[in-house]
């Protein structure tokens, strides 16, 4: 029986550098040069000797066959498949819970200052109360939450962008929506929503009436990463007519604004934004 290879097996011989299957190949070499120097010296001759398979010939009497490695990507998909779980593939349980388990400290000490958990009517300003309560059959509603406190960026306002971002991991809780709900957002399907709003007149002052305007809620998946849900960034984004409340509201850079959340009488999804320190 042939013994195994040691360091004294390679002296004097040259072992290049190379890719692990040349490398692979430099070996078998070594290994057929001392499996046939055994069989001579043991008085065997008729032994074949083992032959390697190249890219430039073949022998149909070869005993040894060396397989060429499989692709790094199939390993790694491989890997993957049977390590992790899709993201589209997660239930929205588990989808959200990867989202409020991935903030960091200074995330939730933001939610702390802008809590998303359910409020009262007395939060907002009294024309809100009364048309919110007017939607909802002349009470409070069951349901009322603060989405976002959040201070306008330059592309919050940008006509180009018209559209308003909320973070998903700014978010505390997702009782706002249906489940039903989570599930279209997630498959890209938008949700027609009613926005109510406080348009300024042309000499910047306030109108004493509120505003309906209807947009589109959707949900974007930024740098998205199928192995790996925590490398997805998502955020909910309110466009489809937000450059006209911009205009009508008179929106500028660094001006804070609330969005929030109800359920109207007929338990539709509606929202409000409320504009701070006008």
């Amino acid at each position: 029986m042939p013994h195994r290879l040691t360091l004294e097996d390679f002296k004097g011989k040259e072992l290049k550098n190379g890719t692990p299957l040349e490398i692979l190949i430099h070996v078998l070499e070594v290994a057929a040069e001392k499996f046939k120097e055994e069989e001579t010296a043991n008085g065997n001759s008729t032994c074949t000797k083992p032959t390697l398979i190249s890219n430039e010939s073949s022998r149909a009497d070869e005993k040894i066959q060396v397989q060429p490695p499989l692709e790094k990507s199939l390993l790694v998909l491989k890997h993957s498949n049977s390590k992790t779980k899709l993201v589209d593939s997660m239930k929205n349980e588990e989808w959200v819970n990867c989202l409020t388990n991935k903030k960091t400290k200074r995330e939730e000490e933001e939610d702390d200052d802008s809590s998303t958990a359910a409020a009262s009517l007395s939060s907002l300003p009294e024309e809100f109360q009364r048309e919110i309560a007017v939607r909802c059959g002349g009470s409070e509603p069951d349901r009322l939450f603060r989405l976002i406190r959040k201070t306008l960026t330059k592309t919050d306002i940008s006509k180009g962008h018209g559209r308003l971002t909320i973070p998903c991991n700014q978010i505390q809780s997702f009782e706002f929506l249906e489940d039903d709900e989570i599930t279209l957002l997630r498959q890209k399907e938008t949700i027609r929503v009613p926005l109510i709003h406080k348009p300024k007149k042309n000499n910047g002052v306030s109108d004493p009436s509120l505003t309906e305007t209807i947009l589109k809620f959707g949900q974007w998946n930024l740098h998205a990463n199928k192995d790996d849900p925590r490398k997805v960034s998502s955020q909910y984004v309110l466009n489809g007519g937000w450059n006209n409340i911009v205009s009508e509201d008179r929106l500028k850079q660094n001006r804070t604004v609330e969005v929030w959340a109800f359920r109207d009488i007929q338990n539709r999804l509606c929202m409000a934004l409320v504009q701070l320190g006008r």
